[in-house]
């Protein structure tokens, strides 16, 4: 979803999922963000980044971002000032926040811990 929001898979999904965002805003939704998606998502765009840094690929082993990226002339700083304007735009947007889960094991531990 984050990487269509900021139009990676093409305008027409773009469009859509900007209306969503703006339809959940208007009716007062509160969105939330995995801390592993924003993982996700930074490691998948970091990994275009440096491949578009280097120039050097096979675009028909390119993920889809990649080959996204070189279809439309998208340069590496262009793949970075992007990555930070997600972090800035969740910042900014009272909407949405990031959320860290903690993996069942720790709140086990967490609870065990708790009632001694």
């Amino acid at each position: 979803m984050i990487l269509s929001l900021i139009g990676y898979n093409g305008d027409f999904k773009q469009k859509a999922f900007v209306e969503l965002l703006n339809t959940l805003r208007e009716e007062n939704a509160n969105l939330f963000i995995l801390d592993t998606t924003r993982i996700e998502v930074n490691s998948i765009l970091e990994d275009c980044r440096i491949w578009l840094d280097k120039g050097s690929y096979d675009i028909d082993k390119a993920s889809k971002v990649l080959r996204y990226c070189h279809k439309n002339g998208i340069t590496a700083s262009d793949v970075e000032a992007q990555m930070q304007g997600i972090l800035h735009y969740i910042e900014g947007a009272s909407n949405i926040g990031l959320l860290t889960l903690i993996p069942p094991l720790f709140q086990t531990i967490m609870i065990t811990e708790n009632i001694r």
